[in-house]
C-alpha cells in the first residue's frame, strides 16, 4: 500500500510526502511529516492502513484547531478511498490520494465521481477506443461542502476537459507523476522553490548548485530526481531532502553507498545543519542558503 499526501495552495503549497503503512502529522519532530505552522498541533492527525478493512484511515489525535476530510470535521477514525481533501486547523488542505494496489477500495462517497464525456453530454458520441473519464461533481448538502478562501476547493479548480484524471486505471510508476499531480501542475501550481541550495562538489572541485523545493527533494542518479547527479557511487533513487520552513533534513533511501550527514549514517531522518559536511556515495555535499 502506498499513498501520497501534498499540498498546492497557500503557504505549505509544495509540501509534498509518501504515506506508507502509517504517517503522523504534527509540529513535533518526531512525526512522520513534521509540518511547523503555529495552528498545527504538535501531534495533530494519522493516517494508517487497516488491515482488516483494506483501506486506509485518517483519526485525528486530539489537535486543538481540528482536522477536516472533505470538509467535515473527524470526529472518529475514518474510512479513506482513494481521493480527498483533508484540511489541518481549518487551514490547511491537503490532497490524499491512494495509488492504485490490490484489494484498495473505490473512492467513498466524498462528493465525487467519475463519469464518461458521453454521458456528461447525454448522448452517444463517436470515438475511438474507450471513453476516457473525467471529474464532475455531485450535489452534496450544503453543510458538506466547504468553501476555502479563493471560493472554490481544490478538486472543483481542476477543468472539467481534464481526461487525464483515471487514478484507479492505471498502476503506479516510479518517479512517474500520478495525473492527480499531473492535473494540479497544468492548472499553474507548481512547487514552491525556497531560500535553501544543495552545493554538490564535482570531479573538478567546483561546486554545483541544486535549488530545493519545499517538501521532499529525491537525490539521485535518475533524470526523474530533483537532484540527479551522475555518478556511479550514487543509487539511481539515493536519499530523500526535505524541506520544512526553515529546516533541512535528510534520509536515506536504502542507496548502496549510503547517505553521510558528518560520520553519522543517515539511516533515518537527519537535521543538516548549514553548511554541514554531507556525503551520497563518493559524492560531497552541502546545504546553503541563499537569504539575504
Amino acid at each position: 500500500m502506498k499513498a501520497k499526501f501534498f499540498c498546492t495552495t497557500g503557504m505549505l503549497a509544495g509540501a509534498k510526502f509518501e504515506i506508507g503503512r502509517q504517517a503522523t502529522i504534527g509540529k513535533n519532530g518526531g512525526n512522520t511529516i513534521v509540518l511547523d505552522p503555529p495552528q498545527i498541533s504538535d501531534r495533530h492527525a494519522r493516517i494508517f492502513w487497516d488491515d482488516a478493512q483494506k483501506c486506509y484511515r485518517l483519526e485525528d489525535l486530539g489537535s486543538r484547531n481540528g482536522t477536516q476530510l472533505d470538509g467535515m470535521r473527524v470526529q472518529r477514525r475514518e474510512k479513506l478511498g482513494a481521493l480527498h481533501i483533508i484540511t489541518l486547523a481549518g487551514m490547511f488542505d491537503f490532497v490524499f490520494q491512494a495509488l492504485p494496489d490490490e484489494g484498495l477500495p473505490a473512492a467513498r462517497q466524498n462528493g465525487f465521481k467519475v463519469q464518461t464525456p458521453a454521458r456528461l453530454n447525454g448522448s452517444a458520441q463517436n470515438q475511438i477506443g474507450p471513453a476516457k473519464p473525467v471529474f464532475i461533481k455531485r450535489e452534496a448538502p450544503a453543510r458538506a461542502r466547504r468553501r476555502s478562501s479563493y471560493s472554490r476547493t481544490m478538486i472543483e479548480a481542476l477543468p472539467p476537459s481534464f481526461s487525464g484524471a483515471s487514478f484507479e486505471a492505471e498502476k503506479f510508476q516510479e518517479f512517474q507523476q500520478t495525473r492527480i499531480e499531473a492535473a494540479f501542475d497544468a492548472r499553474g501550481w507548481p512547487r514552491k522553490a525556497t531560500d535553501f541550495l544543495l552545493e554538490v562538489k564535482n570531479t573538478g572541485g567546483g561546486w554545483q548548485n541544486f535549488q530545493l523545493n519545499a517538501g521532499e527533494n529525491v537525490v539521485g542518479r535518475a533524470p526523474e530526481c530533483e537532484v540527479c547527479i551522475d555518478d556511479p557511487s550514487i543509487s539511481r533513487r539515493h536519499a530523500v531532502l526535505v524541506v520544512n520552513f526553515d529546516k533541512v533534513s535528510v534520509r536515506d533511501l536504502g542507496s548502496r553507498n549510503h547517505t553521510f550527514v558528518g560520520d553519522e549514517t543517515a539511516l533515518t531522518e537527519i537535521a543538516i545543519p548549514l553548511q554541514a559536511p554531507l556525503r551520497f556515495g563518493a559524492i560531497e555535499a552541502r546545504v546553503v542558503t541563499n537569504a539575504a
